[in-house]
């Protein structure tokens, strides 16, 4: 079962498209965080709200003040704390710009797992990607050649060890390393990188 947490504004159209992809597909619960003293702000919170209730989807919001980043942070990180365990899309489409900053400053300190989406306001592109594509990483030289190696083709240990002639323990290594700080999954026994392993190795260029 799904969980998805969408940011609010004053227009419900793209918490609407969230709901819509993902209906069908294990949604269980929507929890809208937003600022609701402005007239419009309910408007589309009651708009959105109505459109749940006959689709028989379970909701609740949680109001946070856009003056105060503390505010934001600690009641969308209890929140987040709740929910350990599930399964959690947050949609970050719409909204003030503070509490959406505010939303990811509880993901990354929380360190939560959870998938992120933001639809471009043309609707023409739908970005997606995991919280841990914004935590940190510590590299070395021998990991951003294995990430590499992956990326032209060698896509298990054995093969990198063989192409880098790298000694196979460190290979070994090296794959843990980039596996446990999200850069690498591994699927079937063949390794692949996340979108986060691709911005490294094209950052790591520049360095």
């Amino acid at each position: 079962m799904t969980v998805l947490i969408a940011t609010l504004g004053y227009d419900e159209k793209f918490q609407l498209r969230a709901v819509g992809r993902w209906f069908g597909r294990g949604l269980s619960k929507v929890v809208v965080v937003g600022s609701f003293d402005d007239d419009k702000a309910r408007r589309a919170l009651s708009s959105l709200e109505d459109y749940l209730d006959k689709l028989g989807i379970q909701h609740e919001r949680v109001e946070v003040n856009p003056h105060d980043m503390t505010d934001i942070v600690v009641k969308v990180g209890k929140l987040l704390a709740s929910l350990a365990g599930q399964d959690v899309v947050v949609n970050l489409s719409g909204g003030m710009r503070i509490i959406i900053i505010g939303v990811l400053a509880a993901i990354i300190l929380r360190e939560a797992k959870v998938t992120i989406e933001v639809e471009t306001e043309d609707f023409a592109h739908l970005a997606t990607f995991t919280s841990g594509d914004l935590m940190p990483v510590r590299l070395t030289e021998d990991h951003i050649k294995v990430l590499k190696a992956i990326r032209e083709g060698y896509t298990t240990i054995n093969s990198i060890h063989g192409y880098l002639g790298m000694p196979l323990s460190t290979t070994w290594r090296k794959v843990k390393d980039l596996k446990d700080q999200g850069l690498v999954v591994e699927d079937n026994g063949r390794l692949s990188l996340t979108l986060k392993a691709v911005v490294e190795i094209e950052l790591h260029s520049f360095s």
